[in-house]
Formats: C-alpha cells, structure tokens, sequence
C-alpha cells in the first residue's frame, strides 16, 4: 500500500512538472505585445508568428502591392526570417514614373536594424532639372531632356523602444547619389521624394504607436521626418499619420501618409513621402508553423 502511494505521487508529480513545462515553451514562444520592425522600419503586426520560427538557412520574400506601386524583396541570410535575420536583400520598386533596384547587406533584430547596399534608380519619363531656388510640380513633368537615371550608395540604421503605452521607433540614414551624365543639375530623388543635388542627402525619422485588435495586430500612429538636402541647403519637413492590420500571420494592410509641412518647393502629394495604401504578403522556405488565422 505504501509503495503504491509513493508510485501514484511519483506520477503525479512528473505530470505537473510535464505540464509546467509545455506551458513555459508556449509563454516563451508567443510572447504578448510582440512587435518588430518590418523592411521599411515600420512595425509589424504579424510579428509573433515570424518569431515562432526556428533559426535557420532561408530565402524569404515581402511583396507589397499599391496604389499605385509595387515593391517586392526578396531576402536569404540566416535566423529567423521577417524577424531576426543577417543576410543579403534584392528591392525592386515599380511606380508609374521610375524603377528601382536595390542591392546590399541587412543585420535585423526585433528592435533594430542596420543595413548598407547600392541602388539603381531611373525615371521613365522625367528628365534633368536645371539648377533653381524652388521647384513645382509642373518642372518635374516637363522633360527638358532624356530621362535621368543615377545610383545611390546609402546607409541606414533604425531601434524601436517600448514605452507604457506604446512603441517609439527612430531612423536615421545617409544617402550619396551620382547622378547620370551631369553633375550640374538637379532631380527627384524617388525615395526621399525631393529635388535633390548631389551628392549628399540624410533623412531623420521617428514616429510613435500603439496596438490594438486581435492579437495586437492593428498599429495606429503618427510619424515626423527632416530630410536634408546639402546641395541646396535646405531641409523639408514632413508628419502625418500611418496604420496597419496584420489580417493574417502572411498578410497585412497598409496605410501613410506624411504630407509636406515644410519645404522649398511645391509639389503637393509627390512630395509627400509614402503616400500609400496597399497589402504586404510575406513568405519564407522552412515555414512548419500553422497560421491558425488563415
């Protein structure tokens, strides 16, 4: 009899020592409030699931489709992907007035990011602009010449901090263009979206959030920006408000708009930097983990 009674508490015990430890993996694994930095510095609502993943080899793509753009990168490097990663990183963006594409090496953390390469822009239709005080719309829309094309050496680096009720994200980036065949003219940098000279541009950003919905999914918040173009010496300045909601672990939409506070020129809604509305699909090679939302 109390040898049974010494086997039936043996039991007992290992099957709650059993069950605290499941409960600790889970608790470890989906961990609340989970936020990270997406591609573009922004938050990501769907990052609990990315976190899940086990570190590993990968290739793994974001595609964003807008209104009117599409951007696609396609990433391979080592951790876990959309999450916490270092590897190398193709960008290619497409709107209805140029191409770019991007080329260059990421170190990604939950919290921060750093990452250097070079990029290809070219315009289709717009050309050159000669050197002027300011600038309208109506001089990015008049060609005066073959359409410009340039490449862009830059450097970024970006750290989000969790605040009580909400997250602070900064951005702070450098950015040396050369311009493709006159040096003694102006353009529109596509990007930053500015009429810049060379060689030099930087951008300051940062911008505050909250969370809400199932899961934490939703972000809403605000944004500022100082771009500065040392060419011209001037600064332009940007605010305004973003959001979005993780619809599933893979999908999520999107919605900024910064519009111009500040700046030398006028150029109205192309001046204002991401101005977008669109959906963001990401995937990965090695995905075990079910998407319950899906």
């Amino acid at each position: 009899m109390r040898r049974r009674r010494r086997l039936e508490l043996r039991a007992t015990l290992i099957a709650l020592a059993s069950a605290g430890a499941a409960q600790a993996q889970i608790s470890e694994a989906v961990p609340p409030d989970t936020v990270a930095l997406d591609t573009t510095g922004g938050e990501s609502g769907n990052a609990g699931y990315w976190q899940q993943a086990r570190r590993r080899l990968f290739v793994a793509a974001t595609i964003e489709l807008g209104a009117p753009y599409v951007r696609t990168q396609l990433a391979t490097g080592y951790g876990r992907p959309h999450y916490s990663w270092m590897g190398m990183e193709l960008y290619t963006g497409v709107n209805p007035s140029s191409l770019a594409e991007y080329l260059g090496l990421r170190a990604a953390l939950p919290w921060a990011y750093l990452r250097a390469g070079l990029r290809y822009q070219a315009a289709f239709q717009r050309s050159i602009l000669p050197i002027k005080d300011s600038y309208t719309r109506e001089d990015l829309d008049t060609p005066i010449g073959d359409p410009w094309q340039y490449f862009s050496f830059e450097g970024e680096g970006a750290a989000m901090a969790r605040l009580p009720f909400g997250n602070l994200t900064g951005i702070v980036g450098g950015y040396y263009f050369t311009l493709v065949p006159e040096r003694d003219a102006a353009i529109f940098e596509e990007t930053l979206r500015v009429v810049a000279t060379q060689p030099w541009l930087w951008r300051a950003r940062g911008s505050y959030s909250f969370s809400f919905g199932r899961d934490d999914g939703g972000r809403l918040g605000a944004a500022a920006e100082v771009v500065g173009i040392p060419g011209r010496g001037e600064l332009v300045f940007r605010a305004g408000p973003y959001a979005a909601v993780a619809v599933t672990n893979h999908l999520e939409v999107l919605a900024m708009l910064l519009p111009v506070w500040y700046s030398p020129d006028t150029l109205g809604l192309l001046g204002a930097d991401f101005a977008q509305l669109g959906l963001r699909l990401r995937f990965a090679t090695g995905e075990t983990s079910p998407d319950p939302r899906e």
